[in-house]
């Protein structure tokens, strides 16, 4: 018999990244909480999320004042990349966000793949604030763990389904994905 929700997982683009990764076990009364606290506590952490997009629909818009006015494009990428770094700055030190990565993940739009120090039941609900990187955009979500297996080293392997998470930052997670393969592609052609 198949998982219904693997055609789900397959569908959606998947990369190894590194991530800053929180992952919070949740019982039945956290899971109640987390999901009537959800929206509130994704606009506290997506500052830089909503940005980002924003700045993705803008592109077009941008491309048109290349083709007229390559000056005027290149100083406005100029102070994108400033407001890039102060708003990553600012979300870093106001949210108290790690400088660098954690975790090595395997990441979707749908679910995340991860090593983590505790066994976490399959079918439990949990808690996963996301850091990606170079944007550091936060990504909230809540999941059920698919299935969880040693690792090695007292690790435990771990996949987890998105079972809640903003069709904004879902957005802005398949973008990322696309991104990070795009660079990962380039990276060899440059060496050679």
């Amino acid at each position: 018999m198949s998982d219904p929700g693997a055609s789900e997982r397959r569908r959606s683009f998947r990369v190894t990244d590194r991530v800053a990764l929180q992952v919070r076990a949740l019982d039945d009364a956290g899971l109640a909480r987390e999901e009537a606290e959800f929206d509130l506590e994704r606009e506290r952490l997506a500052l830089v999320n909503d940005y980002l997009l924003q700045k993705d629909q803008a592109l077009p818009r941008l491309a048109a004042i290349q083709s007229h006015h390559p000056d005027v494009a290149a100083y406005l990428r100029h102070l994108e990349h400033k407001i890039d770094q102060l708003a990553g700055v600012f979300q870093q030190r106001e949210l108290g966000l790690p400088q660098r990565p954690t975790h090595e993940v395997n990441l979707s739009a749908t679910g995340i793949r991860f090593e983590h120090d505790a066994a976490l039941p399959k079918d439990g609900p949990v808690l996963l604030d996301i850091v990606i990187y170079p944007e550091l955009a936060v990504i909230h979500a809540l999941g059920r763990v698919v299935w969880c297996r040693p690792a090695g080293d007292g690790q435990h392997e771990i996949a987890v389904d998105f079972s809640r998470i903003d069709t904004r930052d879902a957005d802005l997670l398949a973008r990322h994905n696309i991104r990070t393969q795009l660079r990962s592609i380039r990276r060899p052609l440059d060496e050679d």
